[in-house]
């Protein structure tokens, strides 16, 4: 069994870890080591603690920044670990470890140096850093919507910071950030997921909204595959799905939008979809 941590679970780890390090400059001096070299034990335990912590948080950002932000997140945690061993191999004065620790230090340097301005200067980062948050005028809840009125609301949300899910590519707006739903996920510029991935598509919808309601703007989902979900999962599930998003988007004060077609559902299903909207209501 796989234990998930989060941030509610790591920052009380890390008091405890900080407490513990309080605590080594007394038991040390008792073994008649330095100052010099408590002050070296201690500096690097507590970098190497902030490095690797600093690395975990930057995999949130994997959603955003992609394949960059991971490695960045990797480097930082190995830049962490290799500072444990270097009090300990002072104090046994090696002669080697010198050599080969700040050969490591290096290549981790030059490799955070080169992933930092390559995430600093990515399409995703100027446009978060440039993007001016529009207000649209449009109502707060679930909406269900044709492909008709898919191409209006298109044009109406072309400059809002919109997530979508959706299983076209053409005359996606520059603004927003969206996800090609496909079955065929390989690594490449356009940003894909699985149409049996929910969990993930819940787990971008969150961080979107959370997001968007730090930076004092409303949250607006869309989702053009409703159909293409139904086909790869069962419906209990998709409705499952939606209903924690509806939750999501209700508690954060935003808008998801759902394209979908009468004539593509069964009739039970049908109604089910419009009853979420009208619980959102």
């Amino acid at each position: 069994m796989s234990i998930k941590i989060n941030s509610k679970m790591l920052l009380p780890l890390l008091s405890l870890l900080f407490a513990v390090y309080s605590l080594i400059p007394d038991y040390v001096f008792q073994q008649g080591l330095s100052k010099a070299t408590v002050s070296l034990y201690v500096s690097h335990g507590l970098a190497a603690i902030v490095m690797s912590t600093a690395g975990y948080f930057m995999k949130e950002l994997t959603y955003i920044y992609g394949r960059k932000a991971r490695y960045l997140s990797i480097l930082l945690v190995l830049f962490g670990l290799h500072l444990l061993p270097v009090p300990i191999s002072i104090m046994l004065e090696s002669e080697t470890y010198p050599i080969i620790g700040s050969t490591i230090s290096l290549v981790l340097i030059l490799g955070l140096t080169f992933l930092t301005i390559k995430l600093t200067s990515s399409e995703e980062f100027l446009r978060l850093k440039t993007m001016e948050i529009h207000e649209v005028k449009i109502a707060p809840g679930v909406r269900i919507i044709n492909q008709e009125e898919y191409k209006k609301i298109k044009e109406k949300l072309k400059d809002a910071p919109v997530l979508a899910f959706v299983r076209t590519l053409n005359n996606i707006p520059e603004n927003w950030t969206y996800y090609f739903v496909t079955t065929a996920t390989k690594e490449g510029e356009v940003k894909t997921i699985s149409p049996m991935n929910l969990e993930r598509m819940t787990e971008l919808s969150y961080k979107y909204l959370k997001a968007m309601e730090e930076v004092g703007s409303r949250g607006i989902i869309l989702i053009d595959c409703l159909e293409y979900l139904v086909m790869y999962n069962e419906f209990t599930s998709v409705i499952k799905f939606l209903n924690k998003l509806k939750d999501f988007v209700v508690s954060h004060n935003g808008t998801l939008i759902l394209v979908a077609e009468k004539d593509a559902f069964e009739e039970q299903q049908w109604t089910l979809l419009t009853r979420l909207l009208e619980d959102a209501v």
